[in-house]
This record gives structure tokens, sequence and C-alpha cells, in this order.
């Protein structure tokens, strides 16, 4: 029993042939394109006519029954009408299996101005005394951007994010550790749309400095799965469209704090990023081993200004308790200093009294 994809150049149907590959689905697709150079993202593929043509009938009958097909996948909506309507008028033995495009946007769209809702509502509960500049359409777009950009920060983590930025006084924003860019996208757009300042993301991408010697053997087997100049690479992709008033330092975290420290400034494609030196928020998801956690907060930590925010990522962590001890610490001497204090999406939240 196959899945036909068709038509099979669509952008959408190339995506579900690449997930079919990888779950081993037997597949066939097909177009009625006079040359259709994605022919060969396919295990075999047939020329149909197009549906307007009389011929299309008997040619789609034969392809059902000599490659054994009982479903299709069809992404461009006015095929998959008249393929709907095609299959229950002559009772074919199949079915489309996806749904139409506009329903699957609507819906998608839909849903992600609701979250946006449901995060300005936590925004205005963790902030009761002030109304965080937050609407639907700049928490959507922020939500948008984590969700299209890999990472390991989850949803409750970006919603709470998004909620200090919002609440986080003029200064610079700055982030260590990024992989791919994920929780970073989201900093560096609402740094610019809530105007609170520059924003500044460092991280080396070299094993040497990921290598966290204090995680257990099973989870140090990862660090070899990424290639740092391909991380490199991809933060960059993501991360261009918001150029403008972000730079990213490759270099260790010390070194990348000494270049800030001093310089107060960091190239991009653009030109020079200037800093103030006067850190609004500082999130911290760089190496989890305990002594590198240490250096990171006990350096960035100063810049952090009266009102502004201090993020330690993985906070609770399965795989070792170097930011809980660094947050527990930082609480115990400074607790006079902290105005709020939460955990969320498994990370310490801690805001500084104004």
């Amino acid at each position: 029993m196959r899945t036909l994809v068709f038509p099979s150049s669509v952008p959408a149907g190339l995506e579900y042939a690449r997930a079919a590959r990888e779950r081993q689905e037997p597949l066939i697709g097909a177009s009625s394109l006079a040359y259709d150079d994605t022919a060969t993202k396919y295990p075999e593929w047939e020329r149909l006519p197009s549906i307007h043509d009389g011929a299309f009938l008997d040619a789609f009958r034969s392809l059902v029954t000599r490659k054994d097909v009982s479903r299709v996948f069809c992404a461009v909506p006015s095929v998959h009408v008249f393929l709907v309507d095609l299959i229950e008028r002559h009772r074919l033995p199949l079915r489309v299996i996806n749904r139409l495009q506009m329903e699957v946007q609507t819906d998608a769209y839909r849903g992600l101005m609701e979250e946006a809702g449901r995060v300005i509502e936590f925004a205005r509960d963790v902030h009761a005394t002030r109304q965080p500049p937050l609407t639907v359409a700049r928490v959507s777009a922020a939500l948008r951007l984590a969700a299209t950009t890999y990472g390991e920060s989850s949803d409750n983590k970006i919603a709470a994010l998004i909620s200090a930025i919002a609440d986080a006084p003029p200064g610079d924003v700055v982030e260590v550790g990024n992989l791919v860019g994920k929780s970073a996208s989201v900093l560096v757009f609402l740094a610019r749309v809530l105007k609170v300042g520059p924003a500044l993301t460092v991280d080396p991408w070299r094993p040497e400095h990921w290598a966290q010697h204090d995680a257990p053997a099973s989870t140090r087997k990862l660090e070899t799965a990424w290639e740092g100049d391909l991380l490199a690479a991809a933060f960059a992709i993501n991360l261009l469209p918001l150029s403008e008033h972000h730079a990213h330092l490759r270099l260790p975290s010390v070194e990348g704090y000494k270049q800030y420290a001093e310089k107060l400034s960091a190239p991009n494609d653009e030109g020079t990023v200037q800093y103030s030196g006067r850190i609004a928020l500082m999130h911290i998801d760089g190496n989890h081993d305990l002594t590198a956690v240490q250096e990171d907060c006990r350096l960035w930590s100063r810049h952090v200004v009266p009102g502004g925010w201090l993020v330690l990522d993985d906070y609770t962590w399965a795989h070792g308790d170097g930011p809980k001890r660094v947050g527990d610490a930082f609480v115990e001497t400074r607790w006079r200093d902290i105005d709020r204090a939460f955990v969320c999406g498994g990370a310490l939240f801690l805001k500084l009294k104004p």
C-alpha cells in the first residue's frame, strides 16, 4: 500500500516526502508538469495529465491500481478539492489524507494568536503592578520565530522570556550560549520592537568549550553530535533578518565578556553595534559545569542594572546541578537586591529591585 504525493513539486509535498522516507513509508510522486525537476526526490515518480484534461481519470485510476496506492497527499487546494470529489463520485479505493492548506493555515494562525493572548495574560500576572507593552501581533511574531527555530527552550520558558524583556528597563540584552538561536531570536526581536536596547550574543561553538565535565557520560556522548562551524552558520542564518541591532561574538564567555566590558561594542555585517555596559536582561545558557556557570554569573551579573533581569537556564536540570547551585548562591547572597524570583520552563528568573 503506497502513498501518492500529487502534485509532487510543491514545498509541502517535498516535505511530506522527506518525512515519509525517514519513517520508511512506501511512496510515489506525480505531477502534471512537462518537466518536473523534483521528480528525483521520490523513489518512484510518474506524470499525470492535468486535472482539467479528460484523460486524467483513466490515468489516475491506472496509477492507483498499478502502484497499489491507498492514500493521497495533496497540498494544492484546488487539486485537493477536485480529488476528494473525484474519489467520492467514482468510489475509488483510496482517500486524501491531509486537510486543505487554507484550513491548516487558518487554524495555525488562530492558534498562534490565542497562545499570544495567553502569554500576555501570563505577563500581566507576573508584572501585576504595570502593564507590559505587549500586543498580540508582537507576541505572535516572537512565538513564530521560536517555533521555526530549533532549540531546547520550552514554550513556557519562551513565554517567561517574553514576559521578562517586556518588563525590562532600557539597556543591553545579552545571551551567553546560543545553539542556533531559538531564544536569541525572540530576545533580539523584542529588544528592538520594545526599544529596550541593542542585543549581544556570545558563543564560541567549539567542542572544547561546550564539553560539560559534570554531566553524566550518557549526556556527554551527545557533545560530538554537533558541528561547531555548522552551528555558527545556522545561527547566522536565523538571526540575519534581525542583525541591525544585534552583534555576535564567537568567543568563549570570558573572552566575550572582556570585549563587551572594555570596548562596549561588537561588529556585525552592517558595521558596529554600540553598547551601554548596562544590561537590561542577561540570559546565561552556556556550559552548565558548576565552575563555568559560576564564572558566567560572576562576570556578567555585575552589569545587570536595577530593575533588570538575570535568567539562569536549566536551574532544574536532570543532568547536573551547576545552574541550580549558582542560582541558589546568588539568591542567598543578593536577596536584598531581588525584587522577584520564579522558575519557569526549568529556568530561574530573577528581577533586581528598581
